[in-house]
């Protein structure tokens, strides 16, 4: 796919940014389209939904959407950044009921990224920390 002729969206809030993905993969940035600009993951999520660019995402964000076909990876290579994701409780002592949610939660995010991870399976995973 020329991901170049689509315009890279940007999500301000993130610690990574689309320089840093084209220095950790070594794909060309010459000739990116235009860059569109989100203080919300969720619509930034949407525009490649919406046959409105390209948008680095976090596997857990782009999980359910990849799942479904909704969006479909731009190239051939993605990063293996090392990141996660962690559920704290708020009390020191949770309820039963908050732990059977938490555990059911977390078992539901692990299906939902296991099956994200077979449909990245056919590409490269390049294992670097992206740093800005």
């Amino acid at each position: 796919m020329r991901a170049e002729a689509h315009a890279y969206i940007h999500l301000d809030v993130t610690t990574h940014s689309w320089a840093d993905f084209h220095r950790a993969t070594g794909l060309s940035d010459k000739g990116i389209g235009e860059a569109v600009h989100h203080t919300d993951p969720g619509l930034a999520v949407q525009c490649p939904m919406l046959g409105q660019g390209v948008v680095l995402g976090w596997l857990l964000a782009i999980a359910a959407p990849l799942n479904e076909g909704k969006i479909i990876p731009a190239w051939d290579r993605y990063i293996e950044t090392g990141c996660h994701y962690v559920l704290e409780y708020r009390s020191s002592n949770p309820s039963d009921a908050m732990r059977q949610v938490a555990c059911w939660l977390i078992e539901k995010i692990k299906e939902e990224v296991e099956r994200a991870r077979s449909v990245l399976s056919a590409m490269n995973a390049v294992s670097k920390n992206m740093k800005s």
